[in-house]
């Protein structure tokens, strides 16, 4: 019985395109770019907009994640202590996090 209705809600929701199968990481890591290259393009670019996307290894890809993730998330600023600005935070390969997309953009 549950199995039936998983299969019913995969169903539905490849309808909306929201289910993507896979077998490895990789062909994950392919997938999830492919999709939010195309989403992206569908929420921020006019209609017939042609844009040219020129190859980026797969090891160029994650460095550049890692470098942002490290600018954006590797301080811990530390408002209303004194002596105390800001404390490292240890980001490495291991760390993960996780994606959130939203169709709106909210400030606070």
């Amino acid at each position: 019985m549950q199995v039936e209705k998983l299969d019913e809600f995969k169903a539905f929701m490849k309808s909306d395109g929201l289910v993507w199968e896979y077998d490895t990481r990789e062909e994950f890591r392919t997938y999830l770019s492919r999709h939010l290259d195309m989403q992206i393009r569908e929420w921020f670019c006019s209609p017939g907009t042609v844009v040219t996307k020129q190859p980026v290894p797969a090891d160029e890809e994650l460095r550049r994640y890692q470098a942002t993730l490290k600018e954006e998330l590797g301080t811990i600023r530390m408002l209303g202590m004194p002596g105390v600005e800001s404390i490292k935070v240890n980001l490495n390969e291991e760390t993960f996090v996780p994606l959130r997309l939203s169709d709106s953009y909210d400030l606070n």
